[in-house]
């Protein structure tokens, strides 16, 4: 799949955003070719993709506390978990209405309601399905982590029980189970033809004959 295709790139991400309930069309900067993002209002779920013809990833955030992204920025947004980095985002104005500092990682309370383990598991694999992921037995391996302040999913497409890292999807679940951030990979895997293969044996037998 070519991704510096402007349609093939269009289509895919606003069916991703349209499933994560993103406002505002998704569209590429001008100024930063193959850097998308939606045009969210402060405060808004947020959006954005980077890439090139050899690959391009997605990033989602149910809430920015603060900042903005950086102009042309090529990386992901930060969430509102308590694990968040926002080292593509800038300060918002000291006078900008509703402008918040983020607090330090140690001053956040911890979530309230989070869902279990199992709970954020059924909801990521259900929501990586509307996504379009194969999510059939054996097509997956699901990681879950939790904390105080969110519980984090981790899944990566199985191919022959191998992990394919190139597919992988991240999720973060908060207060009242609210996604609040994912991310994740628009590679997509094609079966090559396959050709013989000698066994370990015979090619220890065949170095073995070398002079």
């Amino acid at each position: 799949r070519d991704w510096s295709s402007d349609v093939c790139s269009s289509d895919l991400l606003s069916r991703i955003a349209d499933v994560l309930g993103v406002q505002g069309a998704v569209k590429e900067d001008p100024s930063n070719k193959g850097y998308w993002s939606n045009e969210a209002m402060p405060g808004s779920p947020m959006f954005s993709s980077w890439g090139d013809a050899h690959g391009r990833w997605w990033s989602y955030s149910a809430s920015v506390i603060g900042v903005r992204p950086a102009q042309g920025s090529s990386g992901s947004a930060s969430s509102g978990s308590a694990s968040s980095d926002s080292t593509s985002s800038e300060p918002c104005a000291p006078d900008t209405k509703d402008c918040a500092v983020v607090p330090p990682i140690d001053t956040v309370p911890p979530a309230e309601n989070l869902p279990t383990k199992n709970e954020a598991r059924e909801a990521a694999v259900l929501l990586l399905g509307k996504l379009g992921v194969d999510t059939s037995p054996g097509a997956l391996s699901v990681d879950v982590q939790a904390d105080d302040w969110s519980v984090r999913v981790s899944a990566t497409s199985l191919v022959d029980g191998e992990a394919t890292w190139v597919r992988s999807w991240y999720l973060g679940y908060g207060s009242d189970a609210r996604l609040t951030d994912a991310s994740g990979s628009l590679a997509t895997l094609e079966e090559a033809d396959s050709y013989p293969v000698i066994t370990p044996v015979e090619a220890v037998a065949r170095l073995s004959d070398r002079k």
